[in-house]
């Protein structure tokens, strides 16, 4: 029996904080922290969450679960925001006295940090490999990204907080190989998947509504995107990906969309698809509350990421039975059979090889039954599970006597 479990028979309730700069509706991290929150309140815990921003801002008018406290942050650029942030939040929480301190974010101080977004020093040693000297060395001293690292350096090889949540071993080994983090102090638990809210039914529901909307053919194969950040997660690639399939003319006989769903510079790649031959196959779709209607639409799931801890979006496809093509840069990739319920590209760069699994992939036959593998396998990750072990961690903060403000 956990400790969590002896709290809960003996109805004792603890009071948590999480932290999370900015609470959006669509975010994969607020899903999560949803969800925890949601379990740890039907057990009569208190949950408090420290924000900047969240739908429907003024506290007053906000319903539901949780407490909502508006932490204040200068808006003048991105340095500005995050360091404020850091800094208003460890003032807020230090007025109250909570029994866990829960951190989606990098801050000062946390009892447990999710470490959702990876190792911010492995994603910039990636970025130099497609960067230009000069870009390379404005990130360097950009003050935005010398706070991140700090913020980062405490938490993985500091006292910033005594447990780390990766949602991968890849995002595991990059903590411990850039910080030398001790091993114990770093837990793995898998991202997990609705499958209730995403399933293979979707389909017979959403899909001829959603291609109608964007005046997509019946028979038309859709190629799939989904992810906030276009350069961290390799659209660039899919889009040379595609383009060589029609100049190899592998395509002839086949319509296809390439669908991409998301926050990004949509100007900056709408031109490079215009350079590409591609724009007229292409579909911005912007950001949405309702992503399992575009899985339903679509055929392919493909996400180049040149660097992901682990992507919900994958796992998200998988569950709507949707074969995915993904890099090795993408901590997934540990859970996807490699030609059997997805595809693993050795380098998100590696073009050709990307064409060549889109192409396997437009045989419906095939996506069919990567489809079914796919739904398979993300019935082993279900949310509830992740949830359970999100919380067992949680047990031993109540106890957090030795941590320091």
């Amino acid at each position: 029996m956990t400790l969590y479990s002896i709290l809960v028979f003996f109805g004792l309730k603890m009071k948590i904080a999480f932290i999370r700069m900015r609470y959006v509706p669509y975010g994969g991290a607020e899903n999560y922290l949803s969800l925890v929150g949601d379990e740890l309140v039907r057990h009569g815990h208190e949950v408090h969450i420290f924000s900047n921003w969240w739908k429907g801002s003024n506290p007053e008018t906000v319903s539901g679960p949780f407490i909502f406290h508006k932490v204040p942050v200068i808006k003048l650029s991105s340095f500005l925001k995050i360091l404020s942030f850091t800094i208003c939040s460890y003032f807020l929480i230090k007025k109250d006295k909570f029994d866990i301190i829960l951190s989606f974010d990098r801050i000062l101080y946390q009892d447990i940090y999710r470490a959702g977004d990876g190792c911010h020093r492995e994603w910039l040693e990636k970025r130099k490999v497609i960067e230009s000297p000069l870009k390379i060395f404005l990130t360097i001293i950009n003050p935005f990204h010398r706070t991140i690292l700090y913020l980062e350096k405490r938490i993985y090889q500091g006292n910033g907080c005594r447990k780390i949540i990766a949602n991968s071993f890849k995002g595991r080994d990059d903590i411990v190989r850039h910080y030398r983090t001790p091993d114990e102090k770093i837990t793995v638990v898998y991202n997990g998947v609705d499958l209730n809210r995403f399933k293979p039914s979707n389909r017979d529901i959403h899909r001829e509504e959603v291609r109608r909307n964007y005046r997509i053919g019946e028979n038309d194969i859709v190629i799939l995107f989904v992810g906030s950040g276009f350069e961290r997660k390799g659209l660039k690639f899919l889009f040379e990906g595609v383009s060589l399939l029609e100049k190899g003319c592998r395509m002839q006989d086949t319509r296809y969309k390439v669908l991409v769903v998301g926050k990004g510079d949509f100007t900056y790649y709408r031109n490079m698809a215009r350079r590409l031959g591609i724009e007229e196959n292409l579909i911005f779709a912007g950001i949405t509350t309702e992503i399992e209607k575009f899985y339903a639409a679509s055929d392919v799931f493909i996400l180049p990421s040149i660097y992901d801890p682990f992507s919900n979006a994958c796992l998200e496809a998988m569950a709507s039975g949707i074969p995915v093509i993904t890099t090795k840069n993408n901590g997934v990739s540990e859970i996807i059979e490699n030609g059997k319920d997805g595809f693993i590209v050795e380098s998100h760069s590696d073009v050709n090889e990307i064409a060549s699994k889109i192409s396997f992939l437009m045989f419906q036959d095939l996506r069919e039954s990567f489809g079914r593998d796919a739904r398979k396998k993300a019935e082993k990750f279900t949310i509830e599970n992740t949830v359970k072990k999100m919380i067992e961690i949680c047990d031993y903060g109540y106890f957090r006597e030795s941590f320091r403000f």
